[in-house]
């Protein structure tokens, strides 16, 4: 498979994304490269490879459900940089 200036025009239109025109050509180029990757990983011989059900250990111990008493939310806010009348502040992100 091969990727062309209309078939990044048309991802990035996709994701919202912007770019200009002179970008377009390396954008097609790394695209290429990635999928020539991918079909390389494609022709990998994985026959000796027992399929995984998870990808981390299956035995691994998980802690016990057991409730805990609620930290004091004075000490807590003693930690916090700014707090004000029993709330955290924090810098505004919205306008």
């Amino acid at each position: 498979m091969s990727v062309d200036l209309d078939t990044v025009r048309r991802v990035a239109e996709l994701a919202r994304l912007q770019f200009q025109e002179s970008e377009l050509a390396s954008l097609a180029a790394e695209m290429n490269q990635i999928l020539s990757l991918v079909d390389q990983l494609a022709s990998a011989d994985v026959t000796c490879v027992l399929p995984l059900t998870h990808p981390g250990d299956p035995q691994a111990s998980l802690r016990l459900d057991v409730a805990e008493p609620a930290q004091d939310p004075q000490t807590l806010q003693q930690l916090a940089p700014q707090t004000s009348q029993g709330y955290y502040l924090v810098p505004r992100v919205l306008e």
